[in-house]
């Protein structure tokens, strides 16, 4: 350029500024360039000038993995990246260093997750409990995020039975036993076991044909739909004829050879048929004013004494059964 001579431009941060003629230039031309850091692109020649190049800034997401020099740019590369459920930090980024993810653990099969993993940390595994023991059973199942829970088997008492068996997801199912038979309509069939309940049957009625009577008692003080109600209730006569009979009983009268208990209204007139000898029986006892009998209205008891009676009958030859009539 009609023979003028420049001194060659100087990268600013890249090296060493040179003074000399035209020094006012350089300091121009580091003024433009704002004084970022800058590095030697290409070196000056006997024609053209040094090249000079703005240093890289990494970003907020980056990290730099290689310096700059006065020939050569800094390096910047992303920060990787953690991959949720997969992998999680174990070393947080810097300015010069990477994130370092590793892998998330899996639990085996005799494991549950106890803490699920974040970006940050790894996932917790907790011993799954074994199967439950013989005398327990599975309440909850175990999944991949919790443990099974077990149960101790209910044991029966003395006064129950084994309804169900338990089983390994199950409870043992007990029931109470049956009361004992009364003895008078129902007789003890099979005594209860560990496994089954007590089983009462019906006593068998005999059938009567000769020489067979009855003979009706008065119990004064007791009201018929009080003690029976209304609608009648079957239960409250079946108990009722079980009072008369238990005071029978009580008073030397053989019970099983009564068949046949009916009530009809007065106050409550009880219509006992047997034979010969039994309502004999039965009638010295009103005789002598002993034959008294307890009756229950509403869980309440009421003492009535059998000393009126309706003179006897001479019943029909044909076959009597036990059943209800009121």
């Amino acid at each position: 350029n009609n023979g003028q001579c420049f001194d060659p431009s100087v990268c600013v941060g890249g090296g060493r500024r040179r003074r000399g003629l035209h020094w006012s230039k350089i300091w121009s031309n580091v003024v433009r360039r704002s004084f970022s850091l800058q590095f030697e692109v290409s070196k000056p020649t006997t024609v053209s000038d040094r090249v000079c190049g703005d240093v890289s800034v990494c970003e907020a997401n980056e990290y730099e993995v290689t310096g700059y020099t006065s020939t050569s740019d800094r390096f910047c590369m992303n920060f990787s990246e953690c991959m949720f459920g997969l992998t999680f930090e174990v070393t947080a980024p810097s300015k010069t260093s990477d994130r370092i993810c590793e892998p998330v653990r899996n639990c085996t099969d005799l494991e549950y997750e106890l803490i699920s993993p974040s970006l940050t940390s790894d996932r917790v595994c907790a011993e799954l409990l074994e199967e439950c023991t013989s005398v327990e059973f599975e309440v909850v199942s175990a999944t991949p995020t919790s443990s099974r829970v077990c149960k101790q088997i209910t044991n029966c008492t003395d006064f129950q039975f084994e309804f169900q068996q338990p089983s390994k997801t199950s409870d043992r199912v007990c029931k109470p036993i049956s009361p004992p038979c009364d003895g008078i309509f129902a007789f003890e069939m099979m005594a209860p076991t560990p496994s089954s309940d007590r089983v009462c049957t019906s006593v068998r009625t005999c059938s009567y044909f000769d020489n067979q009577e009855s003979v009706e008692i008065i119990f004064n003080g007791v009201n018929y739909d009080e003690l029976f109600g209304k609608p009648i209730n079957a239960g409250s006569v079946q108990l009722a004829k079980a009072s008369i009979l238990q005071s029978l009983d009580i008073n030397g009268v053989d019970v099983t050879q009564i068949p046949y208990i009916s009530f009809r209204k007065g106050s409550v007139i009880a219509s006992i048929t047997s034979t010969q000898e039994i309502i004999s029986s039965i009638l010295s006892l009103l005789e002598t004013n002993a034959f008294a009998v307890t009756f229950i209205i509403e869980s309440t008891e009421i003492i009535s004494t059998g000393t009126t009676y309706i003179s006897t009958t001479t019943a029909t030859p044909t076959a009597s059964t036990a059943t209800t009539t009121a």
